[in-house]
């Protein structure tokens, strides 16, 4: 059981990260970080982007800009 868990996390911890570069490597090339395209990259859907981004948000490492007619966009703070 102790396996599974740490497995988890460190599942958990790697996505983290990957929204982390992924929204870095957008804000230094000038283009809009979509949960669109955090869910491409993370390969998952949408649903759980906006939770985890959410989370993360909440930690004040990403603010999402906004509304829903546009897109929203997601920047590292």
């Amino acid at each position: 059981m102790a396996r599974l868990a740490r497995t988890r996390q460190e599942k958990s911890r790697s996505a983290v990260e990957d929204v982390l570069k992924h929204a870095y490597d957008c804000q230094s090339r000038s283009v809009a970080c979509t949960i669109e395209s955090v869910a491409g990259v993370l390969q998952t859907s949408v649903g759980n982007v906006a939770q985890l981004i959410g989370r993360r948000e909440s930690m004040g490492l990403l603010k999402q800009d906004g509304s829903v007619a546009i897109p929203y966009n997601v920047r590292l703070t």
